[in-house]
């Protein structure tokens, strides 16, 4: 089941796609409720709208049910099935690579002492000079127009360094609860940016040297940043190890979270990537603007995977998972019932 714009979808096996409700306002966080006759759908401000199968059709209610969340709704925001224990995870960057820190925590919120780390090496960038002070000597003559000595006016020197070549970082990383079982899914999404360098010209409104040279040398660099790939690990609490299971190529996660029978993940996926120049003020000496283009986002899609081997399922193009990522998606916990979700 999963949410487009303000619709909301649900399918079975291979049967077609059908539209259950429209809730009339941005849908993001959708979760089937135990029984499968119960659809709840959140808005931006996490305002809830729900429909319950009703004498064969679906109609909005207002009523509660007392029937227990869904188990990949849970799992996408990182709880267990039981509600009684919960995954976070943070960043820790250093020069080269970064680690990515779960934590559990119980139902009163008292962190596990015990953490897991799962280490991502980064490409990084090498250095180029895009400022650069040309080391300028003096000569001084006598009255015959002898050589009588050279001064040094000032050594070459580097005003301004840049980044070129390939650089990567972690951009966006998420945390899933397997319901039922004593793990998480940890997904980290590298992106990866190529900056090349021009060759140098006279800086822009740099004075000109006594020997008609120029005092200051410039480049100008271009980067594109692209989304690379998607590591999806799997923890096991109780033992800590975290081997990578699958990756995602070209694709960034916004969101996952798993079925309740541990064969499939639904996941919030979809490519991003920008470009920006970095150039010489043409109207001041030694400033530099960084001009960067607006994201494009493509790809973007509520997908449905094996979590065993990450093997793609059904793949449903949605912008709103890019534009809003929230857990669009969901599994049902129900068995197949007719006419349900």
């Amino acid at each position: 089941m999963w949410v487009s714009g303000t619709r909301v979808f649900a399918q079975r096996d291979t049967n077609a796609a059908e539209p259950i409700a429209d809730v009339g306002a941005d849908a993001t966080f959708a979760n089937v409720h135990h029984g499968g006759r119960l659809v709840d759908v959140f808005d931006r401000n996490f305002n809830v709208q729900s429909v319950e199968l009703t004498a064969g059709t679906w109609q909005q209610t207002s009523a509660p049910d007392a029937a227990p969340d869904g188990g990949t709704f849970r799992s996408g925001i990182g709880l267990s099935h039981d509600a009684d224990t919960a995954v976070s995870i943070r960043d820790h960057p250093v020069p080269g690579s970064i680690t990515t820190t779960l934590r559990l925590f119980d139902a009163y919120g008292h962190s596990d002492t015990s953490v897991v780390q799962i280490s991502t090496a980064l490409a990084q960038a090498s250095s180029i000079c895009v400022d650069s002070l040309p080391e300028y000597l003096f000569p001084l003559y006598d009255q015959l127009g002898n050589l009588v000595e050279v001064d040094t006016v000032y050594l070459a020197q580097c005003a301004n360094t840049q980044g070129v070549g390939m650089s990567e970082r972690v951009a966006w990383d998420k945390v899933a609860f397997e319901p039922g079982r004593a793990r998480a899914l940890v997904s980290v999404t590298i992106a990866a940016t190529v900056a090349t360098a021009s060759g140098q010209t006279a800086c822009p409104n740099a004075f000109t040297l006594p020997d008609g040279g120029p005092s200051a040398l410039c480049r100008s660099i271009s980067s594109t940043t692209s989304t690379e790939r998607t590591d999806v690990f799997e923890v096991d609490l109780e033992t800590r190890t975290h081997p990578k299971i699958w990756p995602v190529s070209g694709a960034q996660v916004f969101w996952l979270g798993a079925s309740e029978d541990g064969g499939e993940v639904t996941l919030g996926e979809g490519s991003v990537s920008q470009s920006s120049a970095y150039a010489p003020d043409p109207n001041a000496y030694g400033v530099f603007l960084n001009t960067v283009q607006p994201q494009v986002t493509t790809g973007c899609a509520v997908t449905y995977r094996s979590l065993s081997a990450g093997v793609l399922r059904k793949s449903i193009p949605s912008v709103d998972v890019c534009r809003n990522p929230a857990n669009q998606g969901t599994i049902a916990p129900a068995p197949r019932r007719l006419g349900g979700p």
